[in-house]
């Protein structure tokens, strides 16, 4: 296809992911930090639906007519358009709450969460231990031998176990080092990129909201560039780009 023909499609992506950056760009002022959260989703819609696209289009390509990149164009773009100004205008609920529950008071439920899940997953480890050296292949084979449920609730389990230990203002070297190695141990064992991701993100996200950090522009830079080095690494261990 001549590279002529092909300034309507980029056209089309680039007026979309305008529309996407706006959007995140009103988020980041709203919140007043350049890192809240919807960088992660943002960050990877404009990867997985911009700048990878881009790339398959000028090595292969399009497959598509003009008007179906229009109407999942239109739609990348409104959707982030609609989130922005949902958050953006509308008032959120103030809630008053007499008794605020003391962090401290946590005190060994993120070890209970952790245990939980661990069991919940066991048997999934055991039924597929010929792959705990390449946990990829527990992912892909999981729903066929039944074992969804173990493998969704222990994850929901693993990510809040994570978040409680988060809250703790209490902590120890001896009680911390011990708990993010299992916990991203079972996380790996899981075979997910995007939850191995999660953590780092949901760590970000309680330094902004619940600590108050402010990140500058070029702060967020670096971050966003980590994340994204961190996801190719991730991506290199697990498989290719195309898998999830």
């Amino acid at each position: 296809m001549p590279p002529d023909s092909l300034l309507g499609y980029f056209a089309i992506m680039a007026v979309s992911l305008a529309f996407v950056v706006v959007s995140m760009l009103a988020i980041c002022l709203k919140d007043k930090n350049w890192i809240n959260w919807q960088t992660f989703a943002g960050v990877q819609m404009i990867g997985v639906h911009y700048v990878l696209p881009f790339i398959h289009i000028l090595a292969f390509g399009v497959d598509g007519s003009i008007s179906a990149y229009l109407f999942c164009y239109i739609t990348y773009a409104l959707s982030s358009l609609a989130l922005a100004l949902t958050y953006c205008l509308i008032k959120p609920l103030r809630l008053r709450v007499h008794n605020r529950p003391d962090p401290n008071s946590l005190g060994i439920l993120p070890w209970a969460l952790l245990i939980l899940g661990t069991l919940i997953y066991l048997p999934v480890l055991i039924a597929f231990r010929e792959y705990l050296t390449e946990p990829r292949q527990i992912y892909a084979e999981f729903s066929n031998a039944g074992y969804g449920l173990n493998f969704f609730v222990s994850s929901m389990l693993f990510l809040l176990a994570y978040i409680a230990y988060l809250f703790k203002r209490q902590k120890s070297l001896v009680d911390t080092v011990p708990f993010i190695s299992i916990c991203i141990a079972m996380i790996y064992l899981h075979g997910s990129k995007g939850q191995l991701l999660s953590l780092v993100f949901i760590s970000l996200l309680h330094q902004v909201y619940i600590r108050r950090k402010h990140i500058s522009f070029r702060k967020a830079i670096v971050v966003i560039s980590s994340l994204g080095l961190m996801a190719g690494v991730v991506f290199a261990v697990f498989g290719s780009v195309g898998d999830r």
